[in-house]
């Protein structure tokens, strides 16, 4: 399934023409990685299906099929609500910066 995740954003990068060395996603803030929602809904699908006698074999048999039942539909929601995360955290920065910047004119406007 990794396989087709990869595709699909390979797809993204330059099944539109785009052309892209790679990726970068930020380390240490999973709500910024895609991958990160993927693994939630994979390990949530294996674990609703955990019952007394499950295994380690059962739980990686499991995995695989939750993986290999991703739809591209259900990989690009994950891309969208990244890329909605990121917009919105872009203008929260730049709304700080703009006020840090009126407040650094202002200060420099005082009379002696």
């Amino acid at each position: 399934m990794i396989a087709a995740i990869v595709s699909q954003v390979n797809y993204l990068l330059y099944g539109r023409g785009r052309r892209s060395l790679g990726l970068f996603t930020p380390p240490y803030y999973s709500d910024l990685q895609p991958i990160e929602l993927i693994w939630a809904i994979t390990k949530g699908d294996a674990g609703r299906q955990y019952d007394i006698n499950t295994n380690f074999k059962d739980v990686l048999y499991r995995l695989n099929n939750a993986f290999n039942d991703l739809s591209s539909n259900v990989i690009q929601g994950c891309i969208r609500k990244t890329d909605s995360l990121i917009k919105n955290l872009y203008e929260e920065i730049v709304e700080i910066e703009m006020l840090a910047e009126s407040s650094e004119d202002s200060d420099c406007s005082i009379i002696i």
